[in-house]
């Protein structure tokens, strides 16, 4: 316990890196950049594997995307996502001229009250 404690603190300089990953929620999730592949969709299944498989290999945070093209939507994701992880944290990115932020507000303050946060 000791040893996760150290890990933990922010005060400590011998902390490890901060590791993070990144969920294809705007379909973009290819084997070539900039090839499209059918085989990988920006759909709550495949977005959901990525982000267990992530926690499950140790990664520390999920980035969860906003792009222009169509794909899922980034607060919802998380919500359901949070339910399904136990330390991964989900990191939301949000675009502020697709969001009118009072609701964003919003949302994110009812995300907070849904887990507990709150």
């Amino acid at each position: 316990m000791a040893a996760q404690q150290r890990a933990t603190d922010p005060s400590n300089p011998c902390n490890p890196c901060e590791v993070s990953w990144f969920s294809a929620l705007c379909d973009d999730d290819t084997t070539q950049l900039g090839v499209a592949e059918a085989a990988l969709p920006s759909s709550w299944e495949h977005c959901r594997e990525i982000v267990l498989a992530a926690e499950a290999g140790g990664f520390d945070n999920v980035l969860l995307p906003s792009g222009y093209t169509l794909g899922i939507d980034g607060v919802a994701f998380a919500g359901g996502m949070a339910a399904l992880t136990e330390r991964i944290r989900l990191l939301v990115a949000v675009r502020c001229g697709e969001l009118w932020v009072p609701q964003l507000a919003r949302q994110m303050a009812t995300l907070d009250q849904m887990l507990g946060v709150a």
